[in-house]
């Protein structure tokens, strides 16, 4: 059990490593007028592998979908909360599954800059975690 925790927590943290590059993908996808660079791409399927690998995906997400009703978007709820560790999974899970129907639905999460909101928050959780410790 403990070993499973200690493996998630390795797989929150590698996904913290991401921050910059997705940061850093954004402002390529500003310059690119929404023409998405292989790097871009490359950067999204690295970081949803890392999800994967560590076992991270919580599938019951019909909260995320619930939650947002009375706000104009997804996105709006997410950065007006804040949000706790496994409303984050589920979050990025429901982006990683979103984008198997809707192709380009990841990438969006990138632009409009919920994935980078919901990974300062996963940062400050998992500090205060450390903190604790």
């Amino acid at each position: 059990m403990q070993e499973a925790f200690t493996d998630k927590i390795a797989g929150l943290i590698k996904l913290l490593s991401f921050k910059e590059g997705l940061l850093n993908c954004e402002a390529e996808l500003n310059k690119a007028y929404g023409h998405i660079d292989k790097g871009i791409k490359k950067t999204a399927e690295r970081f949803i592998s890392v999800f994967c690998e560590h076992a991270l995906a919580d599938t019951d997400y019909t909260e995320v979908q619930k939650d947002a009703v009375g706000y104009q978007s997804l996105a709006d709820y997410i950065h007006t909360n804040n949000l706790s560790l496994p409303y984050i999974i589920k979050c990025i899970t429901y982006f990683i599954w979103t984008d198997k129907v809707t192709e380009g639905y990841f990438i969006n999460k990138i632009k409009d800059n919920s994935l980078i909101t919901l990974l300062n928050r996963l940062d400050f959780l998992l500090k205060e975690h450390r903190q604790l410790c």
